[in-house]
């Protein structure tokens, strides 16, 4: 299952095997020996390659269905982070509005 979820997840996001290699310090050899199936990756590089492609070591290897749930260092999914870093974009007026439309729309 990792050998299938490697290929797609990477594929998904667009990035060669030599982009991730980069990333992770490894060989394209060693990278493309997971992808293959002829060995696993540890559990440090599991971890990594969670990071890179937002995603749990659980999906990696095939025990959740459900990608994208990965927590940050600061505790929240990159959809939370990523609403976070939007709203302090907008101005102070833009906020207050944003505020009220998500509280109407979180008190239905």
């Amino acid at each position: 299952m990792i050998t299938e979820n490697l290929k797609r997840l990477r594929r998904d996001k667009g990035v060669t095997q030599d982009f991730i290699c980069a990333i992770l310090k490894v060989s394209r050899n060693c990278y493309a020996s997971w992808e293959q199936g002829r060995t696993e990756p540890n559990i440090d590089m599991l971890t990594k390659l969670a990071n890179i492609f937002e995603c749990s070591i659980d999906y990696l290897v095939g025990r959740e269905n459900e990608v994208g749930l990965v927590k940050l260092e600061n505790g929240l999914t990159k959809i939370e982070n990523d609403l976070i870093t939007m709203f302090r974009k907008l101005d102070h007026d833009g906020q207050n509005k944003l505020f009220h439309i998500v509280q109407a729309y979180v008190s239905v």
